[in-house]
């Protein structure tokens, strides 16, 4: 391994997390697209965790954060998670420490009535066509869906 590729593979590793927080996954994944010998990128992922730029854990909190404010379901952040290469231990604790959170049906009634507004031309059975498919999107269990659905009124 000589000293420059070391110093390219750390420079694209830095950049990758100049965007946003990465998993270890994504970054092995990343480095090995670029064609970095496995020793280079080992050694490149050992440097970050030491300087503390990569950090699983602390990567799952922030995505789950951000995905349950952009209205996406546990269950589907946890497979997204999963994805990404995060631990399940790793993912089921960062849930379990997180009790302010809002439960899912709390985060599907917030996403239907920001999105219903974007729906008020649409007929009434259209309109209830898309927020079910939408929060089917998101992840949410068709107990939740159901229950908005028959909460909200679509005629007007």
């Amino acid at each position: 391994m000589s000293e420059n590729e070391s110093e390219k593979c750390r420079n694209y590793a830095c950049k990758l997390l100049k965007y946003r927080s990465r998993s270890e996954k994504e970054i092995r994944e990343k480095l090995k697209q670029k064609k970095f010998s496995e020793s280079t990128i080992t050694d490149t992922l050992c440097w970050l965790k030491e300087k503390k730029y990569l950090d699983d854990r602390k990567f799952a909190q922030e995505w789950r954060e951000s995905r349950k404010r952009k209205g996406y379901s546990e269950k589907y952040i946890r497979w997204e998670l999963k994805q990404k290469g995060i631990l399940t231990e790793i993912v089921n604790s960062d849930f379990d420490e997180q009790e302010e959170l809002l439960p899912d049906k709390e985060v599907a009634k917030k996403l239907v009535e920001k999105k219903i507004k974007q729906y008020k031309n649409l007929e009434p059975e259209k309109r209830k066509q898309r927020i079910q498919n939408l929060l089917l999107r998101r992840g949410f269990s068709w107990e939740i869906i159901e229950e908005i659905l028959k909460k909200n009124d679509y005629t007007d």
